[in-house]
């Protein structure tokens, strides 16, 4: 069950502060005079500034609230501050125009500790780092805090247009295991987003329809999360972050931001001032597997030298559809089905997988010398209605060949002189060709296929193979992971 509270806009515009005093303690002070006279007593000093007649309370210990001198406590409020704008430099933070600043240096992404100062109403000023108060460039007077009240000044947007919110850090009521996120839409190249929650369920969506500016809380169970970022209202999240856990029973604030360059990220701002910064997840990688090795038995796929295979039993002219994996370098094993990684026919090594690209990977020849093709399917920027082949020669007992297509104008050549474990990639209209294969180089083809309409709008893998017996036929391997057969004539 999800608590959601929903805040349009800033509660106020408190201060436009950019940054974080590293320098600075959780507890530092603003001290403000309100001491009363020398002794400590009332105007006739025999304690009518409410102590008892003998200027101690009732039972002559002052146990009434006092101070030992007779004057109650001031009442608190906390405040901490926080640079989220991209663009700005760091700056120093004056109050009541202090000859001292009272935050210095304050950088973007960087935030402080709550600062206790008495309830009251207060001016800040703004300046560059190493200026004075007199040369602050954002002044905020008459600004009143609350008593028993904790809030986060955030600066947000970019310089030109740097505003402030102000934050309250409700620590009151959260449940024995919850957690208390406030999150903030403070990213200015970002517009109008949906906040999804991802599992293994699908997405669910969390906030909808959060302006730049906006902030809303919501009290959900501890535990790490992927929420996803959808911006064009297409309920499809467009950035995803893992967000750990971030520990329960404690309030946080969570902004997404970006920098001057356009970077987005979630700076998480934890109750002791410490930020935690979460950089969006990339896209995964997709891997699939073909096997063309034409003497070759079935065969398992084990990754990194795993214990378990990630593909079983792979014969022939299989293929598997795309595995997404986190983008990084990897190593593949190919090994007889049944028998372990160690036992490998085929090793593919350091093989570097990047975010959001999908390849194939094909072993073929034979066992002896069998060898793999590591592709790179590229199925952007495809015009509409036209099909992309990448077309590779892995028919060994087949040389250099020219592909032709065969129209009724004649014999067209698409790819010339493509030697074995070569391939090349073509953009035609989708459409059903007449394939001609020129093994002797006469402009003749000596083998030709009727490969069917594939469909527009996609991108095919087809291989010119061989089987033992020295049959040539076309394996063409569609994006959803099937093979289809085409034979020759």
């Amino acid at each position: 069950m999800l608590k959601t509270t929903l805040a349009l806009g800033s509660l106020s515009a408190l201060i436009a502060l950019t940054g974080c005093n590293k320098d600075t303690e959780d507890d530092t002070d603003v001290s403000v005079d309100e001491a009363g006279s020398d002794d400590g007593t009332g105007d006739d000093g025999t304690g009518d500034d409410g102590t008892g007649d003998d200027g101690t309370g009732d039972d002559g210990t002052g146990d009434d609230g006092t101070d030992d001198t007779g004057t109650a406590p001031a009442e608190t409020t906390s405040i901490r501050v926080l640079h989220l704008s991209p663009d700005a430099p760091a700056v120093d933070v004056f109050v009541n125009s202090g000859d001292d600043a009272t935050v210095a240096d304050l950088a973007f992404g960087e935030g402080t500790g709550y600062l206790d100062i008495p309830a009251d109403t207060y001016s800040f000023q703004i300046a560059a780092a190493g200026a004075t108060a007199a040369d602050a460039v954002l002044n905020i007077d008459d600004l009143p805090l609350a008593a028993d009240t904790s809030y986060t000044a955030v600066a947000i947007d970019y310089l030109d247009n740097i505003s402030a919110l102000a934050l309250v850090d409700d620590y009151d009521g959260i449940a024995a295991g919850d957690i208390r996120l406030q999150i903030v839409h403070a990213a200015p190249g970002v517009p109008q987003v949906d906040i999804w929650v991802i599992s293994d369920d699908g997405a669910t969506p969390l906030l909808e329809n959060v302006d730049f500016g906006v902030y809303a809380t919501v009290d959900v169970p501890a535990a790490a999360y992927t929420l996803g970022f959808d911006v064009d209202d297409d309920a499809i999240p467009d950035v995803i972050f893992d967000v750990p856990n971030l520990g329960a029973d404690q309030a946080v604030n969570v902004f997404a931001v970006n920098d001057a360059d356009g970077n987005v990220s979630l700076r998480a701002q934890l109750p002791d001032g410490t930020m935690a910064q979460v950089d969006p997840t990339p896209d995964p990688a997709g891997i699939r597997v073909l096997h063309l090795g034409l003497d070759a038995p079935a065969v398992d796929v084990f990754v990194n030298g795993g214990a378990t295979p990630v593909v079983e039993g792979l014969a022939f002219t299989e293929g598997t559809g795309y595995i997404e994996v986190p983008p990084d370098t990897y190593s593949f094993q190919v090994a007889v089905s049944g028998t372990s990684a160690d036992q490998a026919v085929l090793n593919i090594e350091g093989l570097a997988l990047e975010s959001g690209v999908n390849y194939s990977a094909v072993a073929y020849d034979y066992v002896s010398s069998i060898s793999a093709l590591a592709l790179v399917d590229d199925g952007g920027a495809i015009l509409p209605g036209d099909i992309r082949f990448q077309v590779s020669h892995t028919a060994a007992d087949v040389g250099e060949v020219d592909i032709w297509a065969l129209t009724e104008g004649g014999a067209v050549p698409l790819l010339v002189d493509v030697p074995f474990g070569a391939t090349g990639t073509i953009d035609v209209p989708a459409a059903a060709y007449t394939l001609g294969f020129d093994v002797n180089n006469d402009s003749v083809p000596d083998v030709l296929f009727d490969v069917p309409d594939l469909g527009g709008d996609q991108a095919v893998n087809v291989f010119a193979v061989n089987d033992t017996s020295g049959n040539v036929f076309l394996a063409a391997h569609l994006p959803d992971g099937t093979v289809a057969i085409v034979e020759a004539y």
